[in-house]
């Protein structure tokens, strides 16, 4: 964890900005988040902070928590809210009574860019989720704020604080999210075109309706862009006209797809996220993997080695989150809508082997003992086969206890003895991942 600067609501005078919230607008924004079930945010967020969030683009990831209301009842806003309740039990409790300048910061820097503004989300979902049991018999997991100063990892946790967890989110490649502005920006002129040429076509028509479509194609540095919207325009009983406009555009949160499909593109880019540079040699370390930003939303069934389907036969696809932690290269299959009773033959395989190693196959990477996925339905413990220090059996049954873990996607040890087992079990899930695609 880099420690940053304070972000702009420490830095800018809140009366400077352009929109002024009132006592009136905030009571209405904060009713607003009580009422979808968002008490815990409502109660926590300071006043100041709204108003901040009122200025920042629509698309800041604070904006469309507060304001937006579609994410009012997203599964996001329901997990950062659940943190932000537990949070608030923990800070007066003799664990997280020293913790409140923590608390101050992280919550000022919400405000700041939107990439440090997710990041500092999914630490407070994941400090949230961590504290969930801690009321339980045994302790739960213990979670305190990490003090060290320089590259450390964000979160300690044990009865002993002797195990590292280090908090990173995924969030949409930043190229995709200049290629959707692009198509938003390009849509605004697409968009009068169509509507203009919809409405004339009306008037020269007793129609009650008409239809028209814009498109447009142009290149974006070596990518060739197509972009196309319809408006529809209907006359009203009183002779006046309505006017609507629809477009569609496929979001790919992991930027281009790779020559060898989506599978590899989504792989290469998960199992490079986050080295292990902030957990110390001698330390356990758990990759907190946050994957509940809005633009990715992997649930629990995304983390199965092979997902299978019907679409009148049966198919199988790998989704790439497991091959990036246990793929191994030019061993394991990566395949996309592989006919399951279908053999094509050795001419025609339906598979590729994976082009590289996942996290947990490369030898630079043994410093992370587990990882833990934050989905947005619920939490998938994947262990490291082969570590330089172990994960405590007793940590690894609290991350198991977390609300949500999933046992049937889960890949860990069982007991102390259990590692050459867990071995066993991946060998034994790459057969099964061959045995869908022949």
């Amino acid at each position: 964890m880099v420690r940053q600067p304070i972000g702009r609501l420490q830095q800018r005078d809140v009366t400077a900005y352009t929109v002024i919230v009132d006592d009136a607008q905030l009571t209405v924004a904060k009713n607003r988040l009580t009422e979808a079930g968002l008490g815990g945010i409502a109660a926590l967020i300071p006043n100041e902070l709204v108003t901040v969030a009122k200025n920042l683009p629509d698309d800041h990831p604070l904006y469309e928590l507060l304001f937006t209301a579609s994410s009012a009842n997203s599964v996001t806003a329901v997990l950062t809210n659940t943190a932000f309740t537990e949070i608030s039990k923990w800070l007066p409790s003799a664990e997280g009574k020293g913790e409140a300048g923590w608390w101050t910061r992280q919550l000022r820097m919400l405000a700041d860019d939107p990439g440090n503004a997710s990041g500092r989300l999914a630490e407070i979902r994941a400090l949230g989720s961590m504290l969930s049991n801690q009321a339980s018999i045994s302790g739960g997991l213990r979670p305190r704020i990490n003090r060290a100063s320089g590259r450390s990892a964000d979160f300690l946790v044990g009865a002993d604080s002797s195990v590292h967890v280090e908090v990173c989110t995924v969030r949409i490649n930043g190229d995709e999210l200049r290629r959707l502005q692009d198509l938003d920006h390009k849509a605004e002129s697409l968009q009068a075109v169509a509507r203009a040429a919809a409405e004339e076509h009306l008037a020269s028509t007793t129609n009650s309706e008409a239809h028209a479509t814009a498109s447009a194609e142009w290149k974006s540095g070596s990518e060739i862009r197509r972009h196309q919207v319809t408006a529809t325009a209907m006359r009203r009983e009183d002779g006046t006209v309505a006017t609507f406009t629809l477009a569609t555009k496929v979001v790919r949160p992991y930027g281009a797809p790779k020559p060898e499909g989506t599978s590899h593109t989504v792989i290469s880019r998960l199992a490079g996220r986050k080295p292990s540079g902030q957990i110390p040699p001698d330390r356990p370390g758990v990759l907190w993997l946050d994957l509940c930003d809005p633009s990715w939303s992997f649930s629990i069934r995304n983390a199965q080695p092979v997902e299978l389907f019907r679409l009148g036969m049966a198919l199988a696809s790998t989704s790439g989150l497991w091959h990036s932690f246990y793929g191994r290269a030019g061993i394991t299959p990566i395949f996309e809508r592989a006919a399951v009773n279908i053999v094509f033959g050795d001419e025609e395989p339906q598979w590729e082997p994976q082009a590289f190693d996942g996290r947990f196959r490369s030898p630079q990477n043994r410093a992370w003992s587990a990882a833990v996925l934050r989905c947005t339905d619920g939490v998938v413990v994947f262990e490291h086969p082969n570590p330089i220090v172990r994960l405590p059996l007793s940590v690894l049954r609290e991350f198991a206890a977390l609300p949500g873990y999933s046992a049937e996607t889960s890949f860990h040890r069982f007991d102390d003895d259990d590692s050459l087992e867990l071995m066993r079990r991946l060998d034994d899930t790459e057969r099964r991942i061959r045995f869908y695609a022949p």
